[in-house]
């Protein structure tokens, strides 16, 4: 049982979407939610039997308030890192951020108060760095990146630094893996999963951004949450997670830039 596994399972159950989340101070073995509690008010009997089903399952437990905890051993954490993410949602978030390249839809460039098309933007700041902005837009007609950090290549850029990060992974070059980035990681396919169910790119998007940063400027674990015995395989699932959130807005991930 991943998080993921469980989060989709506890939404069957309740029917209604459980969002299962890293607790960061114990990431990546300790995940949360709190859906139960915030369901109860509307169908205490459907939380009840998911509070019975949930204490049957290993290393889930919960609360007198109500708070679902979950927590995963090496061979779970391994398991978490080698889940896949689903072709089928792939496609879809492909599908909506293609929507948002319309040549005629018009764009506020927010940072630098200037309307613009698609393809003005594309003209810009270049068409990856455009397909990236318009995906990560939240579906509104809104870019809230600078112009100038959009055709940069640095890390003000954000597809730039995805593709930085990607790069950093590929080559080896990256530190050894958090427990934070092991937990993004994790989180990866539920981020794709909440794009497609409000049909809004921005989630996954950000989520991507999230991992590049991670790889990028890695913030250092608390000692009890260090792990060290996953790095190997969790900066390959965290390149996978970077070139399919490229491969979502149609960006090529290059071996090496």
């Amino acid at each position: 049982m991943t998080p993921y596994r469980l989060g989709a399972a506890l939404s069957a159950a309740l029917g209604a979407p459980v969002r299962m989340r890293p607790d960061l101070g114990q990431a990546p073995v300790r995940w949360t939610t709190t859906v139960l509690r915030d369901h109860r008010v509307r169908d205490a009997g459907a939380v009840d039997r998911l509070r019975a089903m949930a204490t049957d399952l290993p290393g889930a437990t919960v609360d007198a308030e109500d708070l679902l905890t979950f927590d995963l051993d090496p061979a779970g954490v391994e398991a978490m890192l080698a889940e896949p993410l689903s072709d089928t949602d792939v496609a879809a978030a492909g599908a909506l951020a293609r929507d948002l390249r319309d040549p005629s839809r018009p764009w506020l460039l927010t940072r630098d108060g200037r309307r613009s098309t698609y393809d003005d933007l594309a003209a810009l700041v270049g068409d990856a760095a455009a397909r990236w902005a318009s995906a990560r837009s939240a579906g509104s007609a809104r870019v809230d990146v600078a112009v100038d950090d959009l055709a940069s290549a640095t890390p003000q850029n954000p597809s730039f630094a995805v593709l930085l990060a990607h790069d950093r992974l590929v080559r080896g070059h990256a530190p050894i893996s958090s427990g934070r980035l092991v937990a993004l990681v994790g989180e990866a396919p539920m981020a794709l999963a909440d794009t497609v169910r409000t049909g809004r790119t921005r989630p996954w998007i950000r989520h991507v951004e999230a991992v590049a940063t991670e790889v990028l400027s890695p913030r250092p674990d608390p000692p009890a949450a260090t792990v060290t015995w996953t790095a190997t395989r969790a900066r390959e699932a965290a390149r996978i997670v970077l070139a399919t959130g490229l491969q979502t807005v149609g960006v090529p991930a290059p071996a090496q830039i």
